[in-house]
């Protein structure tokens, strides 16, 4: 019946000047919060041309400066508004006891203070505008006389399937392959002043080859190739070398064929490009060894001919894939039957490989991350040294082609079940890369009759890594667990083992020591009840496309 009174002018004044107020004050307050954006420096004309120049000779991009929480002023982020008293009341008394402050290892705390350091040098680094001079001196560096101008490589060694150079790699800068090739040891005293062969697999266009080439200790460099564009290379460094001084030319000596096929190297030898060293090197009871036969058996580890180097030396720029850490699995088990080149002697072994491959080699007993089958095998039979880390190793520009590093498949193209529980491939999460040196030990821990024993349980065993070894050891066989009875303490009271080899059931696979692991393995073969078969036929899936 009555009318409804309207708003007056009075309160809508009101309304409005308190929600400008209220809006007024919520800006002020963003304001303060809202941190000030750092004022970039803007580039000097001389360092935008020395950017154009590396983007064109070296293919560089030319990036803006990194944007991140550091650059800010003050050096972190904006500071957070107060929490509501509500909400902090709230909280305590939910949370009756106060939680105990958090101890860290000082040994992690340390590792992880380093790799900041360096994560933080190489960032630095990546984030440098070369200079013009810097730019020079680094075209230099990538001057060889058998290759053309640095920016026509992007043309010459396209990367592709089709040119057969898919994830491949090779070193550039001169410095850094005298470097490498300092840290092999050629000259050392351990060689004796013996002259070096080396064969070098993934050898690109022969950046190393013609600094090794340059060594009087270097007597013969036999390159694996099969890219036609890194062939074509490698053909007129060898036509080089003969015109500049008749007969030097066959100092380097080419098979065309890729390092990671496996009759590559029955080749290399059945084609008597190691004749030259017959004669060279003897067994204990004075025979030679044959270097062009592939029927010639080497003796066991305790022969004369293994206790010294060999003249040959295998190098090779790994590719960054799973297929080049596949060739160096097997040519490391290798060690333990004196197969491979290794029947004719104790080869050292030299890569630039990917960070994460090295950091799982070197990875020690209680690595619950990298610790794992590849690295206990590498430490049970060599001795594994990284002369070159990944930030002495950056800006990948400066030292590797191509600029910008490709990573390839963690499974190779038949299916995952080709190789059985494989980590990610070399340089997956990192692109970083390293230079590094595995040495055969003069008596490794695993031999040849139990290198089959000894993959089968780390293969198995690796996969419940962070289990007790007797409940591991029931997955792998029925009554597998029985096997620590023969590792047992009272073994070392009888002889049977010593006392570094014991283990017991409670100890957690990661933490098992490489003498450990090598005794498990030896009593695994040991035990009447193991398979009869250590070849896994569910882990393998035929492939019906002939790739192997």
């Amino acid at each position: 019946m009555y009318s409804q009174p309207g708003p007056s002018s009075r309160t809508l004044r009101t309304s409005a000047i308190l929600a400008s107020t209220s809006s007024s004050s919520a800006t002020e307050t963003a304001n303060e919060i809202k941190p000030e954006k750092p004022i970039r420096k803007r580039r000097s004309r001389e360092e935008i041309e020395a950017a154009k120049l590396a983007k064109e000779k070296l293919g560089i991009p030319i990036r803006s400066q990194r944007k991140s929480r550091l650059s800010l002023k003050g050096g972190g982020a904006a500071a957070a508004p107060a929490p509501d008293k509500g909400t902090e009341k709230f909280s305590e008394r939910k949370r009756t006891k106060p939680r105990p402050p958090k101890v860290e290892d000082p040994g992690r705390v340390a590792r992880r203070e380093v790799r900041m350091q360096r994560l933080a040098m190489v960032e630095a680094q990546a984030d440098e505008v070369p200079s013009a001079e810097l730019m020079e001196q680094l075209l230099e560096e990538m001057r060889y006389d058998h290759l053309p101008p640095r920016d026509t490589w992007k043309e010459e060694f396209p990367n592709g399937k089709k040119h057969l150079t898919s994830y491949r790699y090779f070193v550039s800068n001169r410095t850094t392959i005298k470097d490498m090739i300092k840290d092999l040891g050629i000259e050392g005293e351990e060689r004796k002043g013996e002259k070096v062969t080396i064969v070098e697999g993934y050898p690109g266009p022969g950046t190393f080859a013609s600094e090794f080439l340059k060594m009087d200790q270097v007597e013969k460099v036999i390159a694996l190739e099969d890219a036609p564009c890194f062939l074509e290379k490698l053909e007129k460094l060898q036509a080089q070398l003969e015109d500049e001084k008749p007969g030097t030319g066959s100092r380097l000596d080419i098979v065309k064929s890729s390092a990671y096929q496996w009759d590559t190297y029955s080749e290399l030898v059945s084609s008597g490009k190691l004749a030259h060293l017959n004669d060279r090197v003897t067994t204990s009871d004075g025979k030679s060894v044959e270097f062009t036969t592939n029927d010639f058996k080497g003796p066991d580890h305790s022969d004369a001919s293994w206790q010294e180097l060999s003249p040959l030396l295998f190098f090779a720029q790994l590719p960054n894939t799973v297929y080049g850490e596949q060739l160096f699995a097997q040519i490391i088990s290798a060690i333990a039957s004196r197969s491979w080149l290794f029947r004719h002697g104790r080869i050292q072994l030299a890569f630039t490989c990917g960070e994460s491959l090295a950091k799982r080699c070197l990875a020690e007993a209680g690595d619950k991350i990298s610790r794992g089958k590849l690295g206990t095998t590498v430490q049970c039979l060599a001795d594994v040294k990284v002369h070159r880390y990944a930030h002495e190793l950056a800006p990948h520009t400066h030292h590797f082609f191509p600029p910008s590093m490709s990573v390839g498949p963690r499974v190779t193209i038949s299916g995952t079940s080709l190789i059985p529980n494989s980590n990610r491939s070399t340089g997956l999460t990192r692109i970083g890369m390293v230079m590094m040196t595995v040495t055969p030990k003069k008596d490794p821990l695993v031999k040849g009759d139990v290198i089959e024993a000894f993959e089968y349980i780390t293969r198995n065993l690796f996969i419940l890594r962070t289990k007790p070894v007797g409940v591991a050891l029931t997955h792998v066989a029925p009554g597998g667990q029985n096997v620590l009875k023969m590792t047992s303490p009272e073994q070392v009271a009888k002889g049977l083992i010593r006392e570094d080899e014991v283990i017991r059931p409670e100890e957690i696979v990661s933490d098992l020591t490489n003498a450990q692991w090598a005794c498990l393995a030896r009593m695994f073969e040991k035990w009447p009840f193991r398979p009869r078969h250590l070849f896994e036929e569910g882990r393998i899936k035929p492939d019906h496309k002939g790739r192997h």
